[in-house]
This record gives structure tokens, sequence and C-alpha cells, in this order.
């Protein structure tokens, strides 16, 4: 019988990934830099955060809350570029897919 996972306590979850140790990383270079960027944006992100905030107890409310739920004309984009790509590659791999 497997074991069931039992995740850390919320603190013990918080602490680990609010930490980044770049240093015990090969990629030290890359992996800092992204770390550097998005401790930069932190706080700074677009959109108004008591109204996302509404906006998502309202869903949370609902019957029928979205699997994923996209906020703001920036979140919009990637999610579109990323959907694009995956078209792409899908439709460039679809005879391989459909031969089995």
């Amino acid at each position: 019988m497997a074991q069931k996972h039992v995740p850390p306590p919320d603190d013990a979850r918080e602490t680990r990934s609010q930490t980044t140790d770049v240093r015990r990383c090969s990629r030290e270079g890359v992996v800092g830099a992204v770390v550097s960027q998005i401790r930069g944006a932190d706080g700074r992100q677009p959109g108004d955060p008591a109204r996302i905030a509404r906006i998502l107890l309202d869903i949370a409310e609902t019957g029928n809350p979205p699997l994923r739920l996209l906020l703001g004309k920036d979140a919009v984009a990637v999610a579109q570029r990323m959907a694009d790509r995956l078209a792409t590659e899908d439709a460039a791999w679809r005879p391989v897919s459909e031969s089995v």
C-alpha cells in the first residue's frame, strides 16, 4: 500500500519558497539573474490587488469556478503566446500523434 503524502506545515513551505540559495546551483549566473528579476518586481506587478481579491472571493462562491483564471492583460497575452506555441507544436507532430 502506498504511503499518503503529508505536506509540510504552511510555515515550512513559506520559508522554503521565499529563500533561494543560488550558490548551490551549477547555473548560478542564470538562476541568480532570474531570482534578482523576480525579487525586483515583487510588489510592482500591474493590477489592483484589492480588486483581484474581490474577484477571487466572488469566484470561490460560485458553483462552477474556473480551473484556471487569467487576471490582467499581461497574463492573457502570455497565455495566448503559450497556446499559439503549443498549437504550432501539436500541428507539427499531428501525423505522429494520429499514427498510434
